[in-house]
């Protein structure tokens, strides 16, 4: 998919630089763009909304958008070889995450112990987000 696709798939397009883009969310109600839209070269296209958090699966699936469609297809790993396709996070990127994630189920649990609104779907998407950190290197081994 060329990112000018997704830019028309999307509303309140602005550009910020050569390959930086930001938009309205699809995935929350904005006035204000916070989805970052950034062309990464080789035809990859990165995503990642700052008001609500959401990456780019949850972004794609908002806007009705493959997921296969964001990635070029190409012949870059070679199983034969002994070589690994490489993590793209390094370990202290995912402690971090963990890191962040943990700290917004900490804020619900503080919300539900003094009886105030919790967001339910935010800490199952920090819950799903915790799992995913937690699994991602072993899936490089």
């Amino acid at each position: 998919m060329a990112i000018e696709t997704l830019l028309n798939a999307l509303n309140g397009v602005k550009r910020k630089s050569q390959g930086h883009h930001v938009a309205l969310c699809p995935v929350h109600n904005e006035k204000t763009p916070s989805l970052a839209v950034t062309d990464a070269g080789d035809g990859k296209i990165l995503l990642h909304c700052f008001g609500c958090g959401a990456g780019a699966m949850e972004i794609i699936s908002a806007l009705g958008i493959d997921a296969s469609e964001l990635f070029p297809e190409r012949d870059c790993f070679d199983f034969s070889k002994s070589e690994r396709p490489r993590p793209a996070f390094t370990s202290q990127q995912l402690l971090t995450a963990i890191y962040y994630e943990t700290t917004i189920v900490m804020l619900i649990a503080s919300d539900i112990l003094n009886k105030r609104p919790a967001n339910f779907e935010r800490l199952a998407r920090a819950y799903k987000r915790i799992e995913a950190a937690v699994n991602y290197e072993h899936s490089f081994r």
